[in-house]
């Protein structure tokens, strides 16, 4: 898999140096490699970046599946929240699989960064974002950000059954058994009474 067209590169352009070219830089584990190719001995500006994606390639070819994997998928658009202090934040976990969320970020009375993030995956984006800057406000007034109720959380995975919900079927099935009984021992009267009389013949 090919990476992005310009992972790992960068321009550069010096004009009081008259330097001019392509800048390659990929770091793995704390490891980085890098190297540059100027456009004039490169032969041009288009053959510099040429030569660039080509050594850029043969870099990320060594590196594990994973990060070759992210190196070639397109970035996403960070979405802007038009409020001061909550961002839009896209984060990579263990596999590849992206996680992205809304975080609310301030300084607490003793002047340490704090941070609330409310998943888009859970909440949808409009209402992330809206708890997001809620718990911003709060924050500033000195209040703790409110969480929102694990309801709305539970209500997203499908399969598991709320208390109100398991409640409801434990009553239903008690009620069922209990139906049952009473039709059992409703069948069961004529039988003894059939047998009674019997024996009151007998004597």
């Amino acid at each position: 898999m090919a990476p992005r067209p310009n992972y790992g590169i960068s321009r550069i352009e010096q004009e009081e140096k008259k330097n001019f070219g392509w800048n390659v830089r990929v770091t793995y584990n704390g490891e980085t490699t890098h190297k540059y190719f100027p456009d004039k001995s490169c032969g041009g500006k288009n053959k510099a970046l040429k030569l660039a994606r080509e050594f850029r390639d043969s870099v990320v070819k060594k590196l594990p599946k994973v990060k070759q994997e992210a190196a070639s998928r397109a970035l996403r658009k960070v979405k802007k929240s038009g409020v001061t202090g909550v961002t839009h934040v896209v984060s990579t976990a263990g596999g590849g699989k992206s996680y992205e969320y809304w975080q609310a970020a301030w300084e607490d009375k003793e002047g340490a960064r704090r941070t609330a993030k409310y998943s888009i995956g859970r909440y949808g984006n409009k209402e992330a974002l809206e708890l997001a800057i809620q718990a911003r406000k709060d924050a500033l007034k000195g209040k703790s950000p409110k969480r929102p109720p694990r309801v709305a959380a539970d209500a997203t995975k499908p399969g598991k059954k709320s208390a109100a919900k398991k409640k409801t079927a434990a009553l239903g099935k008690t009620k069922k058994a209990a139906t049952k009984k009473a039709a059992a021992k409703a069948q069961s009267a004529p039988a003894k009474a059939k047998a009674k009389s019997k024996k009151g013949g007998k004597k």
